[in-house]
């Protein structure tokens, strides 16, 4: 087995979070175990594993043990770093862009290693232990088990704030919001300065439907906390800004898009979604000005902001009377979402108006057969949006596209779905679904080359 260089923590197959700060509390404490102690005369097999591993020697930290499991199958210590060997394991396969079922399979060995050590640990079994079991299967979408584990890890360790905090993810990802911002509670009187904690509870509070208590929450953590770093933190203010487009509050958004945008001038979903409160408050040069700024770096976005910005400059410039302009942005945003309400009105107008009346049947058309269920799949793309890496939203959408039913929209939608959860298992259902309904429907229809550019 190939060695594989040590470098950071918690990323899964896919490339994303594993577990983040849980799993890197718990590596850094099963390094210093106290159940990972040994004689100094004579190196226990689980300090040799140890050693290994903190050489960044996964492999043959592995085959040892692999080879020393059926001797040392009661040993606490042996089991704690030999799924701590697992782990790093499955995240070095992440990195490479190994196969996800490869990541998963290694993911579960070292569950069950974590668990045999917690198991056998004299008690009370100490909290990392039930830190790492409860991030892996948080990761591995095993949401209710993460929140079990974790639940079992607080009532032995009750003031165990990683644990607080690994409960509330899990209880945020089952939508358990309630319960999330009381774990939250806990974290933030232990660690009043942090960040992602104040963040993740402003927004359970968005998903409560109370956006205005959720600004004026984040508000009072920049002025309490007295920190220069909180301050200028861009992740607060854009969350303060979005909780105040949440409630309509569309002129106080102003000024903390402003200061995200200052402290983080790179990040395009702030800018467009700047632009979008400026369209709102009759500002339309400065969205404009914004807009063609973003869409001459356009790869620089992903697919919801490019939507966004293509859609708000095509309706800009339908308002203007720059017909020939607005159906070209138009047609950009259909070629990324099909089922885009205000593209389709717009370009079937449009279309209507300049005399291509079959063009405009066609799209018209598409608009009709979208209005039953507009609705639903205007609220499932703003809980997309969000909730971006939560699996349920983008399968919710996906069902609606179904329904429609709409092959197009389908095909792009699964795409992004793979993309970002690749080993998910209703992924072959979905794909065999889709190759039914293109079988059903047909392909779409080609537009002579060059028409929509």
């Amino acid at each position: 087995m190939r060695t594989h260089e040590r470098q950071s923590f918690g990323r899964q197959a896919d490339g994303t979070c594993l577990g983040g700060l849980a799993l890197i509390c718990f590596l850094a404490a099963a390094e210093l175990s106290p159940i990972s102690a040994a004689p100094p005369q004579a190196p226990s097999p689980a300090v040799e594993l140890k050693d290994l591993l903190n050489r960044g020697e996964i492999g043959p930290a592995i085959e040892l043990g692999r080879t020393l499991l059926p001797v040392c199958t009661d040993d606490p210590a042996f089991r704690e770093q030999f799924g701590r060997a697992y782990f790093l394991l499955a995240e070095a396969y992440g990195r490479e862009h190994r196969p996800p079922e490869l990541a998963e399979r290694a993911q579960r060995e070292a569950i069950g290693h974590l668990r045999a050590a917690r198991d056998l640990s004299p008690p009370p079994p100490p909290p990392h232990l039930y830190l790492g079991i409860a991030a892996l299967h948080h990761n591995l979408g095993e949401t209710a088990q993460s929140v079990r584990v974790a639940t079992e890890g607080i009532a032995v360790h009750p003031a165990d704030v990683p644990l607080h905090r690994m409960r509330a993810k899990s209880q945020g990802s089952l939508g358990a919001w309630e319960k999330a911002i009381t774990d939250w509670d806990v974290v933030l009187r232990a660690e009043p300065a942090d960040i992602p904690g104040a963040i993740a509870r402003a927004e359970a509070l968005d998903q409560l439907g109370r956006p205005c208590d959720a600004a004026e929450q984040l508000r009072e953590f920049c002025v309490t906390s007295g920190n220069p770093r909180i301050e200028k933190d861009w992740r607060v203010h854009y969350a303060i800004a979005r909780s105040l487009v949440y409630c309509r509050r569309y002129a106080e958004a102003v000024e903390p898009f402003d200061r995200a945008v200052e402290y983080a001038p790179e990040r395009g979903v702030i800018a467009i979604e700047r632009a979008e409160n400026l369209y709102r408050v009759g500002r339309i040069e400065e969205t404009v000005v914004v807009l063609d700024q973003w869409l001459a770096k356009i790869d620089a976005l992903d697919r919801v902001q490019q939507v966004q910005a293509l859609y708000r400059r095509g309706a800009i410039a339908n308002a203007s009377g720059e017909r020939a302009l607005a159906r070209v942005w138009f047609e950009k945003v259909l070629a990324l979402d099909p089922t885009h309400e205000g593209a389709l009105q717009g370009l079937g107008a449009l279309l209507r108006i300049t005399g291509d009346t079959e063009r405009a049947k066609e799209i018209l058309e598409r608009f009709r057969r979208l209005a039953p269920i507009a609705l639903d799949i205007r609220i499932a793309k703003q809980m997309i949006a969000r909730q971006p890496d939560d699996p349920r939203r983008r399968l919710d959408l996906i069902e609606l596209l179904i329904q429609i039913p709409d092959p197009p929209s389908v095909r792009l939608e699964l795409e992004e779905f793979a993309r970002r959860f690749p080993r998910h298992p209703g992924l072959p259902e979905l794909r065999r679904r889709l190759g039914a309904l293109e079988a059903e429907v047909g392909p779409p229809k080609k537009r002579p080359a060059g028409e929509g550019r």
